[in-house]
């Protein structure tokens, strides 16, 4: 009975594929994954930035949208209202200026810093002037106030 055990046993381990050299797969890929806009929402009264996966969507209609669901979860919130898009940002040799559709008076200190963080995306370090405007209001230009 032994034998036979023994023989059943080899039998089942055998799967009857032969061994291969390895097989050259070439290098690993090294193309780099394109990076997403930046946002900068509110964690309570701070300024935090986000990294969002690529989308078409500019990053400064993305903050008047709101956080993701997952962003929520985690604290985050915007004081940018839905109702300032469309907006719009063009960069010029004196800085970037903001146009949005409704009132600027109607945003809080906290959102026009959400929007000129924003307009910046990672580039916040540099020294770049942003201009807030509306249909019929200009503030003075701002620089971002995100340290890390």
């Amino acid at each position: 009975m032994k034998p036979l055990l023994l023989l059943l046993l080899l039998a089942l381990t055998a799967c009857g594929v032969r061994p291969s050299v390895p097989i050259e797969g070439g290098s690993a890929p090294t193309e780099e994954l394109t990076q997403g806009p930046v946002l900068y929402l509110l964690d309570g009264e701070t300024l935090t930035r986000v990294m969002r996966f690529p989308t078409p969507t500019t990053p400064l209609e993305l903050l008047a949208e709101g956080p993701t669901s997952r962003e929520l979860e985690e604290g985050l919130t915007t004081e940018v209202p839905p109702h300032v898009s469309p907006i719009t940002a063009v960069l010029s040799t004196t800085g970037i200026t903001v146009r949005i559709s409704s009132a600027l008076k109607d945003l809080s200190p906290a959102a026009q810093s959400q929007l000129v963080c924003t307009a910046l995306g990672q580039d916040q370090d540099m020294a770049i002037e942003v201009t807030l405007t509306d249909p019929t209001e200009t503030l003075p230009p701002q620089l971002c106030p995100f340290r890390a």
